[in-house]
């Protein structure tokens, strides 16, 4: 039996560019796994556009650090989310859900 791995949605409106509810601390072995989510061709290439946080727990944002890299990723969370990740985020890349404005 596979090992079971954290759950994570993928949207998008065009099958290339991808939105991600959450990041899962195994977000790196899931978009390995799903061929139109895989990295490439450059290190810093990928079809990951952007992230919506729904909370701050460990499990749902843990695989930011592996999506770090990326060009123009972008993270979308309310207030208080951004405000209990403040100290990991870059301020360049966080938006406030429905103000459309860097915190």
């Amino acid at each position: 039996m596979p090992c079971r791995s954290q759950e994570c949605v993928a949207v998008s409106g065009n099958s290339r560019d991808w939105w991600l509810l959450n990041a899962s601390p195994d977000i790196r072995t899931q978009l390995a796994a799903a061929a139109p989510l895989r990295p490439g061709p450059g290190p810093r290439d990928t079809p990951v556009r952007g992230v919506l946080l729904t909370d701050a727990e460990a499990d749902h944002v843990t695989g930011l650090g592996v999506l770090r890299g990326a060009a123009e990723l972008k993270v979308y969370a309310a207030p208080p989310v951004l405000e209990a990740l403040a100290p990991l985020r870059r301020p360049s890349t966080a938006t406030r859900c429905g103000t459309g404005r860097t915190p």
